[in-house]
């Protein structure tokens, strides 16, 4: 985790901030990232890199509003709703995991109008 959180406060590209939470910041899967079911996961793949990366029950539950555009307020709330867990203890979880999956370069984050990520 202290791995995770050194990366994202450096940033690697000089045209981008470090990683923020803010409330109306979406995350997609960055182009040729693959979701594929193994077993009885899902995995996240990028077969260009070499990286893959299985999903937890958190992820499983996270991924498919990721791909909707959901920006990260509404992820919070809709995850905690779903999960029947706290808000706080939802975005905590919600940026471990993301910070995770931005270190490993599989989503990016986008800003935008909510119309343009939910159409």
């Amino acid at each position: 985790m202290e791995a995770v959180n050194a990366a994202l406060r450096t940033s690697r590209d000089p045209t981008r901030i470090p990683a923020q939470w803010g409330p109306d910041t979406r995350y997609a899967p960055e182009a040729g990232v693959l979701t594929v079911p193994v077993e009885d996961r899902t995995t996240l793949m990028d077969p260009a890199r070499g990286v893959a990366h299985p999903l937890d029950q958190f992820g499983m539950d996270a991924w498919p509003l990721v791909l909707r555009g959901i920006p990260f307020s509404r992820l919070i709330l809709e995850l905690g709703s779903t999960r029947r867990e706290p808000s706080h203890l939802v975005r905590a979880r919600l940026i471990s995991w993301l910070g995770e999956l931005l270190v490993l370069r599989l989503i990016r984050r986008e800003t935008g109008s909510a119309e343009a990520g939910e159409a």
